[in-house]
């Protein structure tokens, strides 16, 4: 597997084992001298690195960078109230000359990825999928918001084209 991600997006940043190594020691100390390597991923929005105990994730593309802001945000709030672990966020690095948005280091958790399991399955997610005393932000986004936040309109509208619903 290289250390570089592999292209995926028009526009994409450039992102490789050697920048992640720089902004790990320049930004977050206890990276140092931490074994790294490129985690191989089926998600196409954050190029993801393993330091270590960490995992580093770095958003792909400019508008990407938001999303990650956003979680880092909320996921501490949220995480106490899920019936499943979620990644701890240990620091937020800041943009920089190699990597010009921000990126995030979080506490790496053990597992089997989803994909690689074999269906049906109980997990701890399937059995309860809602949490019990979950919090309500008082600046959520709105409901037609999708989760990259952009109206559910706008994210079907391509699919709609393609498949002969819309005419041009």
């Amino acid at each position: 597997m290289s250390d570089s991600v592999p292209l995926l997006h028009r526009n994409q940043l450039q992102v490789n084992a050697d920048i992640v190594r720089r902004l790990i020691d320049t930004q977050f100390p206890d990276g140092r001298g931490l074994p790294l390597r490129r985690h191989p991923s089926t998600g196409t929005v954050n190029a993801i690195y393993r330091v270590g105990e960490f995992s580093v994730r770095l958003p792909l593309l400019a508008e990407f960078a938001d999303a990650l802001t956003k979680e880092v945000h909320w996921l501490p709030r949220l995480a106490r109230h899920l019936p499943l672990a979620c990644p701890e966020v240990v620091a937020v690095g800041q943009p920089a000359e190699e990597y010009p948005h921000p990126w995030a280091v979080f506490r790496w958790i053990d597992g089997t990825p989803v994909f690689e399991t074999k269906w049906p399955r109980q997990t701890p997610w399937r059995r309860s999928s809602t949490p019990s005393k979950a919090p309500t932000p008082a600046a959520h986004p709105p409901h037609d918001v999708g989760a990259r936040g952009l109206r559910c309109a706008t994210e079907t509208l391509p699919y709609e084209r393609h498949s002969g619903r819309l005419s041009e």
